[in-house]
């Protein structure tokens, strides 16, 4: 419990102190995860919006078509392309924000592992390693996370609800069903994610802790 409370003051000191965290982690995670809900929005508004398109033209009779060629293909050829290209950066944010994500966890690891070797003599548990190298970088996950998804449902609220007619009904979700349906499904998955990256550094970090455990009993007992 005492490695616990002082391995939570590290990390609150950290977060204080290095500023580093905030300009190299959490602003690029912030802005990743902000356009990621941004084109899930886009995404879906471009999807109705051609699917209602759609459903119109397919009303318009065949000799209309015929004379009048401006019948609303060339939008729903539109709507289609625009449709494809949010969804294309809406699954580029996503691997970057998982690649940014691990990558910097495991230099995080490798740039402190003089530390693990000194903690490891003081008998430091391999949780309570993990907790310290990694536990700022979840906090500036976490709420780089919840900042970027609470500015864009208050940017989506505003835009549904200022401007609340038939047509903003008709083609967009409303804000509430979308935060409940999408966004925390879509916190639920990223959650479970950072989850399984935290095991991974755990099992990793304790391999190494008994690894060198074993080389210094091995050393000391020569």
């Amino acid at each position: 419990m005492n490695q616990l409370k002082s391995s939570m003051k590290i990390i609150q000191n950290r977060i204080i102190k290095n500023k580093l965290i905030f300009s190299r982690f959490f602003i690029p995670i912030f802005f990743s995860v902000t356009l990621f809900f941004l084109m899930l929005r886009a995404y879906f508004f471009f999807y109705l919006f051609r699917m209602i398109q759609e459903n119109q033209n397919d009303k318009i009779p065949l000799l209309e078509k015929l004379l009048n060629p401006n019948t609303g293909d060339d939008l729903v050829l539109l709507l289609t392309i625009l449709e494809v290209g949010s969804l294309i950066i809406l699954i580029t944010s996503i691997i970057y924000v998982f690649f940014f994500t691990i990558i910097s966890l495991k230099r995080e690891r490798i740039l402190e592992s003089k530390e693990l070797n000194i903690k490891s003599i003081l008998g430091v548990s391999p949780a309570i390693l993990t907790l310290e190298f990694i536990g700022e970088h979840v906090v500036a996950i976490v709420g780089a996370y919840i900042l970027g998804m609470g500015v864009v449902n208050v940017i989506y609220s505003i835009i549904y609800y200022a401007f609340l007619t038939d047509w903003v009904s008709q083609y967009l979700i409303n804000p509430l069903s979308f935060f409940f349906y999408y966004d925390l499904i879509c916190l639920g998955l990223s959650l479970l994610l950072l989850l399984v990256l935290i095991l991974n550094m755990y099992l990793k970090l304790r391999n190494q802790y008994y690894n060198y455990v074993v080389r210094k009993s091995k050393g000391d007992n020569e």
